[in-house]
C-alpha cells in the first residue's frame, strides 16, 4: 500500500480546493467496494474514509502491514500519523473494523499528545464511522457509537473542521434516526458547501434523499431532484464512482412503486 507523498508538512488546516479530496484529511481516499448492494438506502452514503489524516513526507510500502503490533517509536508525527492511517485503511478494506478502530483511535491520541486536534477530528470520524459496523455486528453499544459521533462532532465544531463537521453531521442523522435526521443531512449539505467540499456535498445529497424519501412521501419528487443533483455533479467531476452510487439510489427509490419505465431507465 503506497501512500502519496507531500512536498511539506505544516500545521494549518489544508486549503480547499480539488473535488473527491475530503479537505480535513491529507490522504486520498480510499472506496469502500462491497459485494453486495444494501438494501438500506443510507449504506449508499458513505463512498469511504482516507488514507492518512496527514500525507507522508517520504513513501510507504508494502511493510506497513507488518507494523501492526509494533510500537511507532519516536518518529515524526506527520510519519506516525500516517503509518497509523494508511495501516487503519488496510485493515478497513479487509473487513477487520474492529482492528481498524483500534489504529485510529492509536492516531487519535496521536494527535491529542502532540496538538494536532484539527486531525485529531478527522481521525475520531473515522473511530465513529467504524463504531456503526460493529454495532450492527453487536460488538460495540448503540450508547458507545453514539458517543464516538458527538466526540468527533464536538472536536469537529471546536477546531473550525468543517469537513469533517458535515460528515458527522450525517451520522448524528444515522444516531436520532426518524424525521429529526433531515436538519442534520440539510446541515451536513451547508457545512460542505461552505468548506468547498463537492464530495461531501454528493454525500449529504444522497442521504437526505432517502431521510426525504422515506419519512416525507409528499416530498419523493424533491428526493430524486436531490439525487438527480448529486449525479450530475459527480458526471461533471468525473467521478463515476458516485454517480453510479446516486443512480442505485434512484433505482431502488422507484422500485419501491414509481412507473416501470423511470425505474428501468435508472436501472
Amino acid at each position: 500500500l503506497a501512500v502519496e507523498p507531500a512536498l511539506r508538512f505544516d500545521r494549518h488546516p489544508p486549503a480547499v480546493g480539488a473535488d473527491d479530496v475530503l479537505q480535513d484529511l491529507r490522504g486520498p481516499l480510499v472506496y469502500r467496494r462491497d459485494a453486495h448492494i444494501a438494501a438500506d438506502l443510507f449504506d449508499l452514503v458513505f463512498v469511504g474514509v482516507t488514507v492518512a489524516s496527514v500525507r507522508l513526507d517520504c513513501r510507504i510500502g508494502g511493510g506497513i502491514a507488518r507494523l501492526g503490533g509494533e510500537e511507532l517509536g519516536d518518529g515524526p508525527f506527520d510519519l506516525q500519523s500516517g503509518i497509523l492511517s494508511a495501516m487503519g485503511s488496510a485493515y478497513w478494506e479487509q473487513g477487520l473494523h474492529g482492528r481498524a478502530r483500534t489504529v485510529y483511535l492509536r492516531e487519535a491520541e496521536l494527535c491529542n499528545q502532540t496538538g494536532m486536534v484539527y486531525y485529531e477530528a478527522s481521525a475520531r470520524f473515522n473511530v465513529a464511522l467504524l463504531s456503526q459496523h460493529l454495532v450492527a455486528s453487536d460488538r460495540l453499544t448503540r450508547e458507545e457509537f453514539n458517543a464516538a459521533v458527538r466526540q468527533a462532532h464536538d472536536l469537529a465544531v471546536r477546531t473550525g473542521n468543517l469537513a469533517t463537521q458535515a460528515r458527522t453531521e450525517l451520522l448524528l442523522g444515522r444516531s436520532v434516526g426518524g424525521r429529526q435526521a433531515i436538519r442534520h443531512a440539510e446541515r451536513s449539505l451547508e457545512l460542505s458547501h461552505e468548506a468547498g467540499n463537492r464530495l461531501g456535498a454528493r454525500e449529504a445529497l444522497r442521504y437526505l434523499a432517502a431521510l426525504l424519501w422515506r419519512h416525507e412521501p409528499a416530498r419523493r419528487e424533491e428526493a430524486l431532484a436531490l439525487l438527480d443533483e448529486s449525479i450530475e455533479d459527480s458526471r461533471q467531476t468525473g467521478n463515476l464512482e458516485t454517480a453510479a452510487l446516486g443512480l442505485i439510489a434512484k433505482a431502488a427509490m422507484l422500485a419501491e412503486g414509481a412507473e416501470r419505465d423511470r425505474w428501468i431507465d435508472a436501472y
